[in-house]
């Protein structure tokens, strides 16, 4: 085949080289050259334009032409055959790859491309402009070492010569010989002509990168590149300069370090030179002027590989990183004149200029932000003490001569100059003292951070006759935010005194370590809080300028500092951080006061903004969601002035708009955006107090419940952030107030729950309506695990507490499962559609009892087998289980579908993940006990083929003897009590005495109270307690009655199954020998306690409740009564999360979280005081402590436990099942006697608090 024409070679030329234009960007990304070849042989593959291309085309077309002929006449030639012609297409693709037509196509495509590859090299080398343009790092860098391109955003002209687009012509050209750079390096020289130290430059453009500076003749170069640098012509100090930038971008570190250092070292040269103009600040500076504008050029060239360098130099040896930042602080330190600060403030310095291109010193907090490079940064801070003087003493200057106002006001009139300025930008004497200000203010910021900057003070300066410590330069910082400034503009905003320290208090206060040493000192929170204070005086008010700017700031500065533990602790004690030592003049209670007056209208300077009374609350709401500062703020009453601010909004939002309340859940109360807000933020407030069981207790009294919850709900719906300052969402809130039973009815009327269990079907069953015909059942994909635990979790956080359940299923009926009517309920269309409440979910999810109801689930055995998990958790609750079981016989239930599960010979069952759970719930719904007194089944098969569940399935009770521990406890004689039992008439000497050889035969393991201990202590104990008035909380009364009373008293459903599970379990133990008459006995004690209880709803058996339940009573005032909660939950398990906080921080931090409470699983451990999760000889011990040393030890117990389980808290919380943990598995290894002399540690550290706390209740 004969070659192709001119016209179609030069086609073939232009094809070519669009080919290699369009694939540039992407053999750009490859790594190396075998990467790029493999990008190019796999490009039909990955791209989807490779048809389209010219070269592409073309090639097609020359193949069509010349072997579509060939190709026929051999398909021709198949036709008349017989046989498989498939088998004939190899032979045939050979015979044509050995044709004539075919090699000579062949080569002539190879000899087309060779033409098309050297012209297109002779083109790139004769025409350069084809190339990058001025200033552009390329990415070269950035393809070798993995870090992200950037340019050099210097201005250039197009009309410069060929070489201001030549840097990537490395890749064409040879490595020169050693006498061509020696050749160079003496052109470079200053005594050498223009033109010749030109055409230089322009040699030492075209080599490669990586010859650059690294000859022996670098020393050479150098020197003529920084005469070229200041080389007064400005073609020749423009090349020199691109020269720079484009040296920037090689991959060798010494390449690099040379390169900076000659820059930062010419830069040094332009302040120490004598004969180099000087530029004085007193004049100002004009950017415009060609001395200026090459300067900054220099100082923004230098600015961007200092803000690129911190991303790779982690790569190169240490000396790179060690000669950088040396050269620069040699640099920054360098004065004019040689002055060190006064002379300074006359000329500009090198600090000046770098300020001028990075205001807020973005390259210092790169640089600090890593350790590798902050050390070297401490050590050249160390050796040039004048960089740090010199900014704390302008900052502080700054302070001082009050040049805030001054600088704003120039700030402000120059920018309108500038606008009017067609040649350039002016910076004003004030202008540059301003951005210095600025620049300082940020590094010092950097430097607080941490603790090796910190070290660095007390700073010396010699214009003071005292040493600055970092408390004096903060006060002062401090007082330039206190000072009353409006702002002028939009555009200065960002760059407003006070917004700057601001933000730098703010930084300072994330940080717990520069929080601590640099915040959390009273001197600090009094300079900020004195604006706060003046306006309580009456001496500032809203007729000063700026006064109320000032107030945001501080309260942002103050909320921040809320966040972090210590900065709280310094809020609400003091700087000794001691909470038992109360102080009524800490920072809380002025903030508290300022809040509370404010939004009662009653400050002395009048009532400020209601952005500033939402910033100052918003802080007493970073303090009272915590037990602490709930503690601290008590007297203050915030939540009725909240509730009562709230009330006066709506009010008057009332009487314009008319009556508006909730529609529905919608929290879109008000029209009026400004009214909206603030009303939005007092509730949002107000609802923040449900995050403690004590705040919920107060927040329920204010009647605002509903409101609040409503609130909450249409945030969870949208998962917003529950304020700026909070780490994790509103899963603590929600879990807090479903504790209590106002609180759940309040999320069920507000559709929270409608909306959990429709998320839940979402999960499980799609989400979609199903048809009125049963759906195909077919083989699904599993739910993941992370959608499964989370579903469970969030279900389970709100059942947790069993006034939750009784509250959404006391008055809910189930339908009906019998007969007709389970046909004709599960086949209309509402038996297939999702379902909308709890009761809905229990009867799709758990009380499946029939096949319409497994046909009615398209996942079936995946979502029963969720709603047994459900059923297993709820059952760990034995108020919820025996609710459960008289209201839906659910064992009758569970027995049913194990026996259905039976194989055809009558004794095997068939295993599954339902049966199995199905099994675990029957025994741990049966037995109870501790974990030495019964043994519950796993979930989990084993390895072992033969036998993969090592548990008897049953469906019938009682469960086989497989479940209960061969070795049954004893009962040892009461040795202890009946040898050591004091009689004394003195009943506070008589239990002092009692409580000290309590202790020590319990630590001494002589005593194990069991059998007599408990009526023995009940009789002693409660009649010592009673004689001695402080520890008497409830007056005795008659219980003297008539068995003709008692017939009338009714026992019911649940508290008969309550009998026989308790009297069962006294049989289990051996406690009891009859279960006739245990049963009579516990019913007769059941009826007393009622008839003396005057109708209460629970009745507490000495043996069961002891100090575990003070909700019957009559002695309790009415607000606490009316509220549903019960002191175990407002007071007692309050008191657990206040003291767990303070020392296991790392399990309260775990429950946080986790988004569960520790004041739930504590609420569910006392109510049943431990059954199920300690064995009984620890369940003795507890009420035994309890009654013998205080009921305060009902605390210091689950604080006890707590702190045994931490480790599993923490690995619990990882895995996201936290709260099953803590509702199933019963409570390992704990021994009260082990923990004992914790407990006392506690109450001695305590005890002042909490008792009186427990004993107030009566008092709320």
């Amino acid at each position: 085949m004969e070659r192709k024409e001119p016209d179609g070679h030069d086609n073939f030329f232009a094809s070519l080289n669009q080919l290699i234009l369009s694939l540039e960007p992407a053999t750009k990304e490859a790594g190396s050259v075998a990467a790029a070849e493999d990008i190019l042989t796999h490009l039909e593959a990955t791209d989807e334009n490779f048809h389209k291309y010219d070269f592409v085309q073309q090639l097609r077309s020359r193949i069509d032409t010349t072997l579509t002929p060939v190709i026929d006449k051999k398909l021709e030639q198949l036709t008349g055959r017989e046989g498989d012609q498939n088998s004939s297409i190899p032979a045939i693709t050979e015979e044509i790859i050995a044709s004539p037509e075919f090699v000579n196509l062949q080569q002539s495509i190879l000899a087309d491309t060779k033409d098309a590859v050297n012209a297109l090299i002779q083109t790139y080398s004769q025409n350069p402009q084809l190339r990058l343009s001025d200033y552009e790092l390329t990415e070269n860098r950035g393809r070798l070492q993995g870090m992200p391109p950037f340019r050099i955003s210097v201005d250039s002209s197009d009309e410069d010569s060929s070489l201001s687009s030549s840097f990537g012509q490395v890749g064409f050209m040879f490595n020169m010989s050693p006498e061509k750079f020696s050749e160079i390096a003496e052109d470079l020289d200053p005594v050498k002509p223009l033109n010749v130290r030109i055409k230089a430059l322009n040699t030492l453009y075209q080599f490669p990168l990586s010859d650059e500076l690294t000859s022996k003749n670098s020393e050479g170069i150098r020197k003529g590149l920084l005469a070229a640098l200041a080389d007064d012509d400005e073609q020749l100090a423009d090349k020199s300069l691109k020269f720079h930038a484009r040296m920037f971008m090689a991959s060798s570190a010494q390449v690099t370090k040379e390169i900076y250092t000659c820059l930062a070292e010419h830069l040094c040269y332009c302040f120490t030179d004598s004969h180099i103009h000087q530029v004085n600040m007193e004049n100002g500076f004009d950017v415009s002027t060609r001395g200026n504008m090459r300067l900054l050029k220099r100082f923004r060239l230098l600015n961007e590989f200092q803000h690129e360098v911190s991303s790779f130099w982690i790569r190169y040896p240490e000396w790179f990183l060690e000669s950088v930042l040396e050269s620069t602080f040699n640099l920054l330190s360098t004065s004019p004149d040689g002055g060190r600060f006064a002379p300074a403030m006359q000329r500009m310095t090198p600090l000046h200029f770098l300020a001028l291109v990075d205001p807020k010193a973005t390259w210092f907090k790169k640089w600090m932000h890593g350790n590798y490079s902050r050390t070297v940064a401490m050590k050249e801070l160390k050796k040039h003490p004048s960089l740090l003087a010199d900014a704390v003493s302008h900052c502080m200057d700054f302070s001082r001569t009050c040049k805030t106002l001054q600088s704003l006001d120039m700030f402000e009139l120059n920018e309108q100059c500038r606008d009017n300025e067609s040649d350039g930008l002016f910076y004003t004497s004030q202008d540059l003292e301003y951005i210095y200000f600025v620049h300082s203010l940020c590094l010092l910021g950097r430097i607080l951070l941490y603790s090796g900057g910190r070290a660095l003070f007390p700073v010396v300066i010699p214009d003071m006759e005292e040493k600055v410590a970092i408390s004096d330069l903060l006060a002062a910082l401090i007082r330039i935010m206190c000072t009353s400034l409006p702002t002028s503009s939009e555009y200065n905003e960002e760059f407003h005194p006070g917004v700057l320290v601001c933000d730098m208090l703010k930084e300072i206060a994330c940080c717990t370590n520069s929080c601590k040493e640099c915040l959390c000192k009273d001197t600090i929170t009094t300079s900020l809080l004195s604006p706060v204070q003046s306006w309580l005086d009456g001496v500032d008010g809203n007729e000063i300028p700026g006064v109320e700017n000032t107030l945001l700031l501080v309260a942002d500065v103050l909320a921040t500092l809320a966040v972090s533990e210590t900065g709280q602790r310094q809020l609400l004690y003091g700087e000794t951080q001691d909470r038992w030592q109360r102080n009524r003049f800490s920072p809380a209670h002025t903030i508290a006061q300022f809040a509370k007056k404010a939004l009662s209208d009653r400050l002395s300077g009048g009532t400020p903004s209601k952005a500033v009374i939402a910033g100052f609350v918003y802080v007493c709401r970073q303090l009272y969601n915590t037990c602490d500062g709930l503690m601290v703020l008590s007297p203050y009453e915030l939540h009725q002035c909240v509730a009562n601010a709230w009330i006066k909004v709506h009010e008057t939002a009332s009487s314009v708009t008319g009556e508006m309340t909730f529609a529905g859940s919608s929290a879109h109360f008000i029209s009026d955006d400004e009214l909206m807000v603030w009303e939005s933020s007092l509730v949002d407030n107000l609802l923040n107090f449900a995050g403690t069981p004590k705040g919920l207790l107060l927040l329920q009294q204010t009647g605002k419940m509903n409101e609040c919850v409503a609130y909450m709900n249409e945030r969870y719906k949208k998962k917003l952030q529950v304020s700026k300052c909070e780490k994790f969402g509103y899963g603590v809130m929600v879990t807090q107030i479903a504790a209590t039973a106002p609180g759940m009815v309040a999320l069920e009327k507000k559709g929270f729950l409608k909306r959990l269990v429709h998320d839940i079907w979402t999960v499980f069953e799609g989400g979609q309506d199903r048809k009125p015909a049963p759906p195909r059942i077919k083989h699904v994909d599993s739910i993941d695990t992370r959608s499964y635990n989370k579903s469970l979790n969030n279900l389970l956080s709100v059942l947790s507490a069993f006034p939750a359940v009784y509250e959404v299923l006391a008055d809910a009926h189930r339908p009906s499962t019998s007969g007709s009517e389970v046909e004709e309920t599960i086949t209309s269309r509402e038996g297939y559609c999702p379902p909308e409440c709890i009761m809905d979910f229990v009867d799709r999810f758990i009380m499946i009892d029939s096949e319409e109801k497994v046909h009615s689930l398209f996942n079936f055995e995946q979502s029963h087998h969720f709603g047994l998990r459900v059923l297993s958790v709820l059952c760990s609750c034995l108020d919820t289980f025996l609710f459960l079981e008289c209201r839906y016989r659910f064992q009758e239930l569970m027995l049913q579908s194990q026996l259905d599960n039976k194989l055809e010979n009558g004794e095997d069952f068939i295993i599954d993940m339902c049966s199995v759970e199905r099994n675990h719930i029957l025994v741990k719904s049966y037995l109870i006990g501790g974990p030495s007194e019964r043994i519950i089944p796993g979930k989990t098969l084993t390895e072992d083929v033969d036998n993969p569940y090592p548990w008897p399935l049953f469906s019938a009770y009682p469960p086989p003897k497989d479940y209960l521990p061969v070795e049954q406890i004893c009962d040892p004689l009461l040795e202890f009590l009946e040898n050591s039992q004091p009689l004394s008439t003195d009943s506070s000497t008589w239990l002092q005495e009692c409580r000290r050889t309590f202790c020590e035969s319990l630590i001494s393991g002589k005593s194990k109270p069991r059998g007599k201990v408990l009526p023995l202590l009940l009789e002693n104990v409660c009649t010592a307690l009673t004689n001695i008035t402080e520890e008497a909380i409830f007056p005795l009364i008659d219980f003297s009655a008539s068995e003709s009373s008692l017939k009338n008293v009714e026992l019911s459903e649940i508290e008969n199954l309550g009998t026989k599970v308790t009297v069962r379990y006294g049989v289990q133990l051996k406690l009891l020998q009859s279960s006739t008459e245990g049963i009579e006995d516990l019913t007769y004690l059941l009826k007393y306690s009622k008839f003396f209880l005057r109708g209460q709803q629970r009745s507490t058996d000495v043996t069961l409740r002891i100090l575990g339940d003070l909700t019957d009573t009559v002695h309790l005032p009415v607000s606490l009564t009316v509220s549903g909660i019960p002191p175990l939950y407002s007071c007692s398990c309050h008191n657990v999360e206040l003291v767990l906080e303070a020392e296991v921080p790392l399990v309260f931090s775990a429950f946080r979280m986790s988004g569960y409470t520790p004041s739930q699983i504590c609420q569910h451990w006392l109510r049943q005081c431990f059954w199920n999760y300690l064995d009984w000889e620890e369940i003795c011990l507890y009420i035994s402590t309890c009654l013998t040393m205080g009921i305060d030890y009902q605390v210091y117990f689950c604080i006890a436990i707590f702190r045994h389980l931490q480790q599993d808290i923490l690995r619990k919380t990882q895995q996201q099942h936290l709260l099953i943990f803590l509702k199933e598995n019963p409570i390992q290894n704990f021994k009260v006697a082990e923990q004992l002399s914790f407990m006392q540690e506690l109450e001695a550290r305590y005890r002042p608090s909490i008792l009186s706390d427990l004993q107030n209740i009566t008092k709320p």
